[in-house]
């Protein structure tokens, strides 16, 4: 026996739901963290975060500290020229470094 699902039953129960709006927010997430980690981005953020009350930029930069570290860490657990201890010793440090923020 087989299984036939229905497309036009999957599209209307997707329609139904909450799914365009979760696809389109992640969307954006992904476009925003990119744009976050772009060197002329990151300088507008933190220009306009040095020109807000520290206690409104607070939770702001600590998210962009947040996705650079994660980008580093990405990046570092990825490099194939440093040898396994080298790797860890970066991994370790730049998780360190994340938790203290």
């Amino acid at each position: 026996m087989t299984n036939s699902i229905d497309n036009d039953s999957i599209k209307m129960a997707l329609k139904d739901s909450d799914y365009g709006l979760v696809l389109r927010m992640t969307e954006n997430s992904a476009f925003n963290e990119a744009a976050i980690l772009t060197p002329a981005y990151s300088q507008a953020i933190d220009e306009i975060l040095g020109e807000q009350d520290a206690r409104t930029a607070a939770c702001t930069s600590l998210t962009v500290c947040i996705i650079r570290t994660t980008k580093l860490l990405e990046d570092v657990a990825n490099r194939v020229d440093l040898d396994e201890a080298t790797r860890k010793l970066a991994i370790l440090h730049l998780q360190r470094r994340s938790w203290e923020l």
